[in-house]
């Protein structure tokens, strides 16, 4: 990580991390499981870099739907076609605020 903030910084681009769980970690009911986003937090917050955590915004999806994890990320590890909707609306979102879009 530390590699790709210092080439995005010699080119002068633009760089921000998202963070995306898995489908156990989305599950509303699962035990506070999330240690790589923290992770990914804090070397974000350390190195100047914009965070942008998926796991919340996933969790209240599937509370507010009655859904589990698995219904969003089928294999336990990838996004289906709705959870990648809301990734990219999420993304969006965070890049409007960051003033990243025109």
């Amino acid at each position: 990580m530390q590699r790709i903030v210092s080439l995005a910084r010699q080119r002068k681009v633009s760089l921000m991390i998202v963070g995306f769980p898995i489908a156990r970690q989305v599950d509303p009911t699962a035990p506070d499981s999330a240690a790589p986003q923290q992770w990914l937090a804090e070397f974000g917050r350390e190195e100047g870099v914009p965070i942008l955590d998926l796991l919340p915004i996933y969790r209240k999806h599937a509370r507010e739907n009655g859904m589990q994890g698995r219904d969003l990320f089928p294999d336990k590890t990838h996004p289906n076609e709705a959870a990648n909707r809301i990734a990219a609306d999420a993304i969006f979102e965070f890049l409007t605020e960051l003033g990243w879009l025109e």
